[in-house]
């Protein structure tokens, strides 16, 4: 159990983005082998994002986006260049939506090594059982990940069919996207109180719309070819870390606040 008195204020209006990322720096200063058990399993993170993410991108421009470009302007015609650029303007808003589809997925498939980071953290501020490995509840998470990876390519066909509304379509795709990014990872957090028992309702108001704000940043270095795809996994680790360090550091400032006058 950790000593909050010295804990920086905050209150529901400060639990956004950029204390967000200043709690994951605290944490990892403050909490004992965090940082390792946050690099323990990554690479397999990292691996299957970028393996899902570059063969899904590879695979729909070659059999999709460039069959498509020939069919409706002609490999001939003068029109072929033009029908060239749309296509990659279009195949740049798909890569950066598969992006976030492959790291949700990813994190679903790693969940209960997100959720020991979580309650290892939680088991700062309060006492926690620590998550004991098991081969039944990693089998069971792999399924609960593929039913969701088809929950969400199904979500990410409405959102690309969407994205083909000029002006429109496009930033409706990206935002959505973020938000279920950011629900995802938001989701990290609550799941593991649930799981616990832990209480939650001092932050439901605090969590209504943070989704988008955590989703952002996935969302923006989705957008950036390759450089932005290695940063994304390691990104949703930083966002999971400072968010439950930030939402202990109000549940125990709650807490505090309603406990009787000695």
């Amino acid at each position: 159990m950790a000593d909050t008195t010295g804990a920086h204020k905050q209150t529901a209006r400060g639990l956004h983005f950029f204390s967000i990322l200043q709690g994951a720096r605290a944490a990892l200063k403050s909490i004992d082998g965090l940082r390792a058990r946050m690099w323990q399993g990554f690479w397999v993170n990292f691996i299957v994002f970028l393996a899902l993410t570059i063969a899904f991108n590879v695979a729909l421009y070659i059999f999709v986006m460039d069959p498509l470009v020939a069919y409706i302007f002609g490999e001939d015609s003068a029109w072929h260049n033009f029908g060239a650029v749309l296509g990659w303007l279009l195949q740049f808003v798909i890569a950066a939506v598969v992006a976030v589809i492959g790291l949700r997925f990813t994190i679903a498939l790693t969940a209960l090594w997100y959720e020991g980071l979580v309650t290892k953290i939680i088991a700062h501020f309060r006492d926690v059982p620590q998550m004991p490995f098991s081969w039944s509840q990693t089998v069971k998470g792999i399924g609960s990940a593929l039913l969701g990876a088809i929950r969400d390519i199904a979500i990410g066909v409405v959102l690309l069919a969407i994205g083909f509304i000029s002006m429109v379509g496009t930033p409706l795709v990206l935002v959505a996207e973020a938000f279920l990014a950011g629900k995802g990872l938001v989701g990290t957090y609550t799941d593991t109180l649930k799981s616990n028992g832990l209480p939650l309702d001092a932050l439901r108001k605090p969590l209504k719309w943070l989704p988008l704000q955590v989703g952002a940043l996935p969302m923006l270095l989705a957008l950036i070819p390759f450089v932005g795809w290695v940063l994304m996994p390691i990104a949703s680790l930083y966002l999971v870390i400072g968010l439950t360090w930030e939402c202990e550091q109000l549940q125990q400032k709650t807490l505090n606040s309603e406990e009787p006058p000695h």
